[in-house]
């Protein structure tokens, strides 16, 4: 790791240089974007829940190289602000989804279609931790647009039985866009 800062485990097979722009979709309280622009990369990120963009927003306020935007990311067949149902987990900042999940409140956030991120903020890096909408973000959009983006990391999820098939498709789709696939589905 550059620096000797602790290399976050999103960037441990990506080959990441010191101008690349980051979106940092599921973002959380901005652990990952802080780490980036810490060593000169300038950030966007992205939140939907509101308690992690409330601490997102403090703890990136002093930052300049960090943009952030308050939404759920989402595939192109969406609308920019459109109402989003969003699952709210009781004690674990970190598994927000917008799946369906027993005994979640359920809030509505904004939209934010993957195409129009693209787009403004031209990212060298993708990195998502989205509770399985990373297959609607590439399936939906981000694929189609991907000249120009170097390296694409997300944490595959498999909580639902069409997203081992959904996993694999990306897997192929990574594959012919010219991307080189690193991981492999592990059920858990």
């Amino acid at each position: 790791a550059e620096s000797g800062k602790r290399l976050p485990p999103y960037f441990r097979h990506g080959d990441i240089r010191r101008t690349d722009a980051i979106l940092d979709i599921g973002a959380q309280i901005g652990i990952t974007a802080l780490w980036a622009a810490s060593l000169g990369r300038t950030v966007h990120a992205c939140e939907a829940e509101t308690a992690n963009y409330a601490l997102l927003a403090l703890n990136t306020r002093p930052v300049t190289a960090i943009t952030i935007e308050r939404g759920f990311v989402c595939g192109n067949s969406r609308q920019h602000g459109d109402s989003v149902p969003f699952y709210v987990a009781p004690r674990n900042l970190s598994a927000h989804s917008a799946f369906i999940r027993r005994g979640r409140a359920r809030i509505l956030v904004p939209a934010l279609p993957i195409g129009p991120l693209l787009d403004v903020y031209h990212p060298d890096v993708i990195k998502m931790d989205c509770e399985g909408a990373e297959y609607e973000i590439l399936l939906d959009g981000l694929l189609d647009s991907a000249a120009g983006i170097s390296v694409i990391t997300f944490e595959a999820h498999f909580g639902r039985p069409e997203w081992h098939e959904q996993y694999q498709r990306v897997r192929r789709e990574l594959t012919a866009h010219g991307f080189t696939v690193q991981g492999k589905e592990r059920s858990s």
